[in-house]
């Protein structure tokens, strides 16, 4: 379970017990940790109350509140005889769902001495899996097919809301007049609150469990166990979503950020500042991405389509050619967006060259092979081929007016990079090592190294950048090495986190970070968001 200060410290509560603080949001710095004094923490909620950080860590036998402004110290624990499954804060009221169908109220206003109000009961028999309250109503789930509403002022039952399932997650918007509700039938709802009740209700269906909600005042926030988190306007359309490796928990958010909590002790910070779109495409199955300076190029089998930035937005460019030509899914973009290459359906190989908002053709020459892989170098002065099934990748120079081949390096098409104009590195022919050649200055291009792999994996993804080849392999490692002497290649780094076959390579254009994706579908470490496992 994952929270976050008004400050922006990162709270994490674990199935140890365990409560870890990263400061100002900071998860790569060493974090501070308490234990709850209770077992798997289910419930984390934190607030700001008179200048002061506190923090509700509910779950096995523990309902503490902390005051973590400074040092972490215990304002007091009131469920130590049972299990919490749900907390929120209304002003200075902390309301928690307990395995008995009670949500217990502690106000804390005065720190030192802490008050116990009266519960609200809704069963027995029922776990209060979802809470939220505003000055006049509490709002509770655990209840299936319905959501409770009770008033504030004496607890008294107001009536019900039928919804789909049990709720598993409840959250307000900031002005209390809308609720968000996730569930167990794969459905998020939206509602607003007035005198009566709940009304208007706006409902999303997920491909799995909601488990956790966040209302965000213009958008609201979706996570669950399908691997992503979704952002939807108030419209119900869909905004934005983001990858995740597993099962989302819990969500959390600050102006530009969203911090998720998974299993597995995985913490994910996104940075939403920027102005991100939903790119949707019906027409076939999406590939990968290639960046190319301010464009970017989304790949799938019926080829390209690349967007650039225009005046704080995106816009698509087109391709100039023939409209009946059929591209498919082997293409490649120069790292200045300026040349993009890509195969035809019928076997020709077309080259366009970027001119003002779109993309013309410049070259069509026969290719009847059926490629494995296709690269072009940062400047878009040389192309590497691939061919299915055979050995070799076939380099060729653009002569100004078409391609001409420059000759056949001794490699296995599996993978390939370019670093720089001048230096290509690919994998080898028995899928253990990689060799790198220079292009520059020669007739033909020259062998200058084989590199092994570390314990046999394949390379199955390589990225080029000034000076610097990054390599990952089957195993999910990713090994980054200096090319300054390319004879002699110096590993700088060896990432574990992947854990899963590297999928694709790519550094920033600075080269500060080196993006990865996997097979699992993670967007992985060294890039946005930055992550944290333990």
């Amino acid at each position: 379970m994952v929270a976050l200060t008004d400050r922006g410290d990162i709270v994490r509560g674990d199935s140890s017990g365990t409560v870890t603080i990263w400061r100002d949001g900071d998860l790569s710095s060493t974090p501070l940790t308490f234990a709850s004094g209770g077992g798997q923490i289910f419930a984390l909620q934190a607030t700001n109350l008179n200048g002061r950080d506190l923090v509700f860590v509910g779950g096995q036998q523990t309902a503490g509140v902390w005051d973590i402004t400074n040092e972490p110290r215990s304002l007091g624990d009131f469920g130590a005889d049972t299990v919490v499954y749900s907390a929120t804060w209304q002003a200075g009221t902390v309301l928690f769902g307990t395995l008995e169908g009670q949500v217990r109220r502690v106000d804390v206003t005065d720190a030192a001495a802490p008050s116990v109000l009266d519960p609200i009961q809704l069963g027995d028999e029922v776990a209060v899996t979802a809470v939220a309250a505003t000055g006049h109503l509490v709002i509770a789930g655990g209840r299936a097919g319905v959501l409770d509403l009770y008033s504030w002022a004496d607890g008294a039952h107001l009536g019900e809301e039928p919804v789909a399932g049990t709720v598993l997650s409840l959250s307000l918007s900031p002005n209390n007049g809308q609720v968000v509700a996730g569930t167990t039938s794969n459905v998020a709802g939206l509602w607003t609150i007035d005198a009566d009740g709940l009304r208007d209700a706006v409902t999303w269906d997920l491909p799995a469990s909601v488990n956790s909600v966040l209302h965000r005042g213009s958008t609201v926030l979706v996570a669950g166990s399908f691997t992503a988190v979704h952002e939807y306007g108030l419209d119900g359309s869909l905004r934005r979503q983001w990858p995740e490796r597993t099962v989302s928990v819990s969500l959390a958010a600050l102006d530009d950020a969203v911090v998720v909590g998974a299993t597995e002790g995985v913490v994910t910070l996104w940075d939403t500042s920027a102005d991100d779109v939903v790119f949707r495409y019906t027409e076939g199955r999406l590939f990968d991405v290639i960046p190319g300076s301010d464009s970017v190029l989304f790949g799938s089998n019926r080829g390209p389509r690349v967007f650039d930035r225009d005046a704080g937005g995106w816009r698509q460019l087109p391709l100039r050619t023939d409209e009946t030509v059929e591209l498919n899914a082997y293409y490649g973009l120069s790292d200045h967006g300026g040349t993009l290459v890509n195969q035809t359906r019928d076997g020709r190989l077309l080259t366009f060259h970027r001119e003002a908002d779109s993309f013309v053709e410049v070259d069509d020459i026969a290719l009847p092979e059926a490629l494995a892989d296709l690269r072009v170098s940062p400047s878009g002065r040389y192309l590497a081929l691939g061919i299915q099934g055979k050995v070799g990748y076939r380099l060729l120079h653009w002569g100004g007016e078409t391609w001409e081949e420059i000759g056949t390096v001794d490699a296995w098409p599996g993978g390939a990079a370019f670093v720089g104009d001048s230096v290509f590195a690919a994998m080898g022919v028995n899928g253990q090592d990689f060799s790198v050649w220079s292009l520059g200055g020669a007739a033909e291009p020259t062998h200058l190294t084989q590199v092994d792999m570390l314990d046999d994996e394949v390379p199955v993804g390589f990225a080029g950048a000034s000076g610097l080849l990054a390599v990952g392999d089957s195993a999910g490692e990713i090994t980054v090495y200096s090319l300054r002497n390319p004879v002699e290649p110096e590993v700088r780094f060896v990432l574990h986190d992947a854990r899963s076959s590297i999928s694709q390579l790519s550094f920033s254009a600075d080269t500060k970070r080196l993006l990865a994706s996997t097979r699992e579908g993670l967007c992985g470490p060294g890039t946005c968001p930055r992550t944290r496992r333990s």
